[in-house]
């Protein structure tokens, strides 16, 4: 009987071995975004909106709010244009990119999902030269004191899994640099990241951009 017995718990620890086995494979993150099917979405568009954001680097500037508007193009990678208003460095108003306003500033930026590490996602988030899809450099002048932005920057983690109409991303960093740095690729192999800055041409150096967004999806999604 004691040795039927110990086969019965052998036998039961292997199973909640492999079953928690499993359960992880599961939620290894794959650095995609989905619908409720874990297909690709079929309705692509998506608003932003945030609250104050801060780039800090070779300049400290500030922004009250901004909207966004963009389309998600596959599992992995999506486009926005994103409009800031109210920004200013020092109390001096800036205007940059595309924009006309004084205080606004508007950017293109590639968006592509990440492997964080294996229970999390993240958003990469790349500047784009205008009217384009190659990497480009955002030119903001606050009284004729120019300050150029290029690169990208990374999320904090995103949980998987969560179905969702609403995600709220989040920029952050300690002083000038930017936290999480990197993202894991496919094999496991850290890929580091970074946003840069320079005014009144002193050379790039490495910056932070720091706020909240709130994005709104057009059907239910999930990062996995």
């Amino acid at each position: 009987m004691t040795r039927i017995r110990l086969i019965v718990m052998a036998a039961l620890a292997v199973f909640c071995v492999s079953a928690i086995a499993a359960s992880a494979a599961s939620a290894a993150s794959k650095g995609e975004l989905v619908n409720s099917s874990k297909n690709e979405l079929t309705k692509k568009n998506f608003t932003g909106t945030s609250g104050t954001t801060e780039l800090r680097g070779s300049a400290t500037i500030k922004c009250t709010a901004d909207k966004a508007t963009g389309s998600i193009s596959s599992k992995t990678t999506g486009e926005e244009t994103v409009t800031f208003t109210g920004c200013t460095a020092l109390g001096i108003s800036c205007k940059g990119g595309t924009a006309t306003n004084s205080g606004e500033i508007i950017v293109l930026t590639a968006i592509t999902v990440r492997k964080l590490d294996a229970e999390h996602d993240t958003l990469l988030t790349a500047i784009l030269k205008a009217g384009t899809k190659e990497a480009g450099t955002i030119e903001i002048n606050c009284s004729g004191v120019i300050t150029k932005v290029k690169g990208s920057f990374l999320s904090t983690g995103i949980g998987l899994n969560a179905l969702a109409t609403s995600y709220t991303f989040e920029g952050k960093g300690t002083g000038k640099v930017q936290e999480p740095g990197a993202y894991e690729s496919s094999t496991g192999e850290k890929i580091s990241d970074s946003l840069e800055s320079e005014t009144g041409g002193k050379g790039f150096e490495k910056s932070a951009e720091i706020g909240t967004e709130t994005v709104k999806f057009e059907e239910s999604v999930q990062f996995i």
